[in-house]
């Protein structure tokens, strides 16, 4: 693949399956982020917004249009 979609993750409480911080979750995110842009990957944000508006940019993006 040349390239990958990347979405930015949806805010939780931690608990002791996600033990992770807001800061935490940020550097990992961009930690990650940044691996795929290393390793020559085009990076597509697929922001934050409701889950089928996500769908349809994700199916917009990979070249399955919605009406």
């Amino acid at each position: 693949y040349k390239s990958v979609l990347f979405f930015e993750p949806v805010p939780f409480k931690p608990d002791e399956l996600r033990p992770w911080s807001p800061e935490q979750m940020t550097r990992l995110n961009d930690n990650a982020k940044l691996a795929y842009e290393t390793a020559g990957y085009e990076v597509i944000d697929v922001p934050l917004m409701p889950v089928m508006e996500r769908v349809a940019f994700v199916l917009n993006k990979i070249g399955m249009h919605t009406n």
